[in-house]
């Protein structure tokens, strides 16, 4: 079997406030957990000044076996469908992939994803955004 990939997803809301940011990204969230290995609010050292850890606002990192991606894909472009101010932007193993409501944005994120996951490594390297578990 093979290893999860670890990916970063951001959500870029065309206008929204950080309240409303983080209420889609909840919403992402829970919505992903149906499907992928683990799914986590990006976090930040604070300074040290401070408690606790920063939450990158719209940023999840998310861990998915190499055979659920395509379908992942398929997925946040329909997630993206719903509200036409919606895109996300993906980073794989250092590939950066934009998914928007747009049918030209799903197929070429899908080429870019058959791509990455022919080359013989891919399932093999490690996130630099570290390891994730399931919650």
């Amino acid at each position: 079997m093979s290893e999860p990939l670890d990916l970063r997803l951001t959500i870029q809301p065309a206008h929204a406030d950080a309240v409303h940011l983080d209420e889609v990204t909840t919403s992402l969230r829970d919505e992903l957990l149906d499907f992928v290995e683990a799914a986590e609010r990006v976090t930040a050292r604070a300074p040290s000044n401070t408690k606790g850890d920063l939450v990158t606002l719209g940023a999840l990192a998310i861990a998915v076996l190499p055979a659920v991606l395509p379908k992942l894909v398929e997925f946040l472009a329909r997630w993206c469908n719903r509200d036409a101010s919606r895109s996300i932007h993906i980073s794989i193993d250092n590939v950066e992939l934009k998914i928007s409501g747009r049918p030209e944005s799903l197929e070429d994120a899908l080429l870019a994803v058959q791509k990455l996951l022919a080359l013989p490594s891919t399932a093999s390297r490690k996130s630099p955004h570290g390891s994730l578990s399931r919650h």
